[in-house]
């Protein structure tokens, strides 16, 4: 089933070539680069749309699948071939590029290449992925639905599900997750060619633009996340789509497509992560504003037709949450965000989100570090730990400089954070910059969705992966400060620094490595899902095992809130062994309720019941098994019992 992803891909590829003409035919001097981005702005829009509509019917399926990408080939093929195409050329560049840019851009390529082979050999094993981005995907393949289900673990129904639900088109037609770590690295690709745009329409050169690109493909946190199936890299791609099209509206007035493409990202962005009011609302607000003083009261009409697009993609999740009683705010930002807001919380978070990019590989280093912070904490008189606005690590809110680990996580990017506070201290000090408008607009938003963060998000360790938007928004604005420097050696020896420093987060990806000891080459895929939690693949691997050897094939299935639940998943499919059903049982966590719950669950009674939790919520439900005369104890291993219907 494995050709049938092309699909998908060719009609992407279709729906290029169609803007790419009418880029060309309207003489755009960037035709490759918008083409791509609305390209796949419409696709994220299809994906969503066609995804939504089956679920109604529960027809989410391969056949009604295939039959509907096969359906939009043939459109998409139909409209290019009658698409006027006089005036198109072959893709060429009239210009000739140095030496040194040329260089740069074959390592934006092999860094690309190397983390795109990440991608394609190693499985999902994030531990996020593993407990709700693929366990969700793997409900709604064998639901046929991306509607509500029954489950033990909350985050698979109220998080935002865009990165998911583009992964779960792949996972059904290709039948297995080896493409899911794609979707990241798509994004990655359509970043770096992003911001080289932006960089652009911000006035930078091509020299400029090139290392827009380069600054952008260097981010650790980037290379890290490219080869995963996190969502933040997604998240990043739609808000550089947002403020592409943005700067565009300024810069040439409002337009049909660029409206579209506006509302779109900005619903895409909304769809894909639960912090994107923050990385959006500066950027609306300058947009409004913009849109306000060109055209007056008349600019409501295009606002409001951007709006509509955002909300019409949201719809589908807004309505779902509805019916779980919960709101956006409470959908994946009620746990993360601040319970206290004002200026002490502002410093502190300042100071703490800054540090989790210095963490070094020495924890008496880390720990000068954590003092000097306790100090200035002292000195401000606030609490460093107040639970308000700090998320509890280990059920403790402790604040801490990770150490310097090559991990997706909790990467931190120091020399891009130093490259950030030189660029801006050139540019408030550069008569060069003084009189360039929309270089200045652009960076007060940058420094405004920093401080929304720092006001609006909790203080944790994982909180380097909120940033990674942030950081790839930054990539133009160091490229046209480094290209405005005149010393071009120095500029060439950083942007070499920022390729040198990439290199061991490329090679050394602590769960995804391609060299030393965890290399993804000497470890077989199975044994690829827990390279985050190595402990559980002998006894998943080994319950795997009996479950195939027993006649049952319905699998009922308790663990707690941050448990893994998809190895479990991947396990069984593997060896075509049969078709499992896997469902969540004897639910207690406030969801068994909803309408729902009750009817999807009322009558099932699994052949088998599989026991993962390790914490303490689940072990209480677990009581309501071992007290149902129904089950009796059949196997266990470490934490994981089985009970079999009597």
């Amino acid at each position: 089933m494995n050709i049938c992803v092309a699909l998908p891909l060719l009609s992407l590829l279709f729906i290029f070539l169609i803007f790419y003409n009418q880029e060309r035919l309207k003489n755009s001097d960037s035709p490759i680069r918008l083409s791509f981005l609305s390209a796949a702005i419409v696709f994220g829009v299809l994906s969503i749309g066609v995804a939504e509509v089956l679920s109604i019917f529960k027809l989410f399926t391969f056949g009604w699948l295939l039959g509907t990408w096969l359906f939009v080939l043939a459109v998409l093929g139909i409209i290019y071939k009658r698409y006027p195409k006089e005036n198109v050329k072959v893709f060429r560049f009239s210009g000739r590029i140095p030496p040194f840019p040329v260089f740069l851009l074959s390592c934006v390529v092999f860094i690309i290449l190397v983390v795109g082979l990440i991608a394609f050999i190693a499985p999902p094993n994030t531990c996020d992925s593993m407990t709700y981005h693929m366990g969700r995907v793997a409900h709604w393949a064998q639901n046929g639905s991306i509607g509500l289900y029954p489950t033990h673990i909350t985050r698979q129904l109220i998080y935002p599900p865009c990165a998911e639900i583009i992964i779960t088109h792949f996972q059904i037609l290709s039948g297995g997750d080896r493409f899911a770590n794609f979707i990241q690295w798509f994004s990655m690709i359509g970043c770096i060619i992003g911001v080289s745009l932006v960089a652009k329409l911000l006035g930078a050169d091509l020299r400029g633009q090139i290392i827009a690109s380069v600054v952008c493909a260097t981010i650790p946190m980037g290379i890290l996340q490219g080869s995963s199936t996190q969502n933040d890299y997604v998240a990043a791609f739609w808000l550089v789509c947002l403020v592409s099209y943005i700067i565009l509206a300024v810069q040439r007035g409002i337009k049909p497509l660029i409206l579209f493409n506006i509302g779109s990202s900005l619903g895409l962005l909304f769809l894909t992560k639960g912090t994107a009011f923050v990385y959006a609302l500066p950027l609306l607000v300058w947009f409004m504003f913009a849109q306000i003083k060109r055209h007056g009261i008349k600019a409501w009409k295009g606002l409001v037709f951007a709006a509509c697009i955002a909300l019409i993609i949201n719809t589908g999740y807004y309505t779902r949450n509805l019916t779980l009683g919960r709101s956006y705010f409470d959908s994946g930002l009620r746990s993360v965000f601040n319970e206290k807001i004002g200026i002490d919380v502002l410093a502190s978070n300042m100071l703490r989100d800054v540090s989790l990019n210095f963490g070094t590989p020495y924890k008496r280093i880390n720990s000068r570090i954590e003092k000097s912070i306790e100090q200035m904490h002292k000195f401000l008189n606030i609490d460093i730990n107040d639970s308000r606005t700090t998320f509890p690590y280990y059920g403790v809110p402790k604040f801490s400089v990770p150490q310097l680990v090559m991990h997706e996580d909790d990467a931190g990017n120091p020399t891009h954070l130093v490259l950030i506070v030189l660029s801006s201290i050139v540019f408030l000090l550069s008569r060069k910059f003084k009189y360039r408008r929309d270089l200045l607009r652009y960076f007060v938003i940058l420094i405004t969705i920093f401080l929304m963060l720092c006001l609006f998000i909790k203080w944790q360790r994982w909180l380097s992966r909120f940033y990674l938007p942030l950081f790839v928004l930054w990539s133009p604005f160091i490229a046209i400060i480094l290209s405005g420097i005149k010393i071009r050696k120095v500029v060439n020896l950083v942007l070499v620094v920022l390729v040198l420093t990439a290199v061991p987060y490329l090679f050394y990806n602590r769960t995804r490595a391609i060299l030393g000891e965890r290399s993804i080459f000497t470890k077989s895929r199975a044994e690829l899902y827990f390279m985050n939690r190595p402990d559980l693949y002998v006894p998943y691997l080994a319950l795997s095992d009996f479950l195939k050897s027993q006649a049952c094939r319905d699998i009922g299935i308790i663990l707690g809130g941050d448990d893994f639940e998809y190895p479990l998943w991947a396990l069984l499919q593997e060896n075509k062994s049969g078709h499992f059903i896997i469902k969540h049982v004897y639910i207690r966590n406030g969801l068994h309720n909803k309408q729902y719950v009750l009817k999807d669950s009322d009558n099932s009674s699994p052949c088998a019941i599989v026991y993962l939790g390790l914490g303490e919520y689940s072990k209480k439900v677990l009581g309501l098994v071992a007290g149902d005369s129904r089950y009796q104890k059949i196997w266990s291993q470490h934490s994981i019992s089985v009970y079999a219907f009597r």
